[in-house]
């Protein structure tokens, strides 16, 4: 019997890239490298500014149905507590995005936790100082009830945040009660749903500056920075 001859397999001899692979990585020099984050945080930024000036427009829009509400008051349920309920958290929001930077919340232990999260997660230890991936360095310097000094929070900077929670609960509670009062079938706008319009607003607004505050390009391109000067 003949013997079966073994199949040749066939072999692909290895090779070393050569200066024409198209798929060579670009080296970036240190200025290079500085000119990119700059470029970066600078376009971060831009976003941070027109977002915060957008966040601008959820409470002056929401404001709408409590104003009618204190103008034209259902007749059934003559009241206003709601709709001034309403109107000061609104207005308390619009404060803080005023007086507040950009990525600031108002909320010490949050604003702390998210600023050490992004610490850990570009391995360092402190902020970048720049003042553009949080908002607190962008505070402006009042005296007395708005402020002692840079750096300071003031007291409204301290305790209206936690107000307008406050003021929050209290317009959903109301609309709450004011929804069993009226019964199932009323007819106009329900009043639970107005009641929570002040809250979603602020949550909205607070979770977005959370967002901005978690992206800074600097802190977190700046250890991947490595030392390169050339030919």
């Amino acid at each position: 019997m003949a013997k079966r001859t073994p199949a040749v397999r066939s072999r692909i001899p290895f090779h070393y890239p050569s200066d024409d692979d198209d798929d060579t990585a670009e080296i970036l020099d240190e200025q290079e490298q500085e000119t990119l984050i700059t470029t970066l945080t600078t376009q971060n930024n831009a976003r941070n500014a027109t977002t915060h000036r957008l966040l601008y427009v959820l409470p002056a829009l929401s404001a709408i149905p409590f104003l009618l509400d204190l103008v034209l008051p259902p007749p059934t349920q003559p009241h206003r507590l709601l709709p001034l309920l309403g109107l000061s958290s609104l207005a308390a929001t619009g404060l803080l995005l005023a007086r507040l930077g950009v990525t600031e919340t108002g909320f010490a232990g949050l604003d702390a936790l998210v600023e050490s999260d992004s610490d850990s997660r570009s391995g360092s230890g402190s902020g970048s100082g720049s003042g553009y991936g949080y908002g607190a360095g962008k505070r402006k310097q009042r005296g007395g009830l708005l402020g002692s000094g840079a750096g300071d929070k003031s007291p409204l900077e301290t305790y209206v945040p936690w107000l307008n929670v406050g003021l929050a609960v209290l317009a959903l509670l109301t609309g709450m009660l004011q929804r069993v009062k009226m019964g199932p079938q009323a007819a106009g706008v329900n009043p639970l749903l107005l009641g929570a319009l002040p809250g979603v607003v602020f949550a909205v607004i607070v979770g977005a500056k959370v967002a901005m505050a978690g992206i800074d390009p600097e802190r977190e391109l700046s250890r991947y920075k490595y030392g390169y000067k050339g030919a």
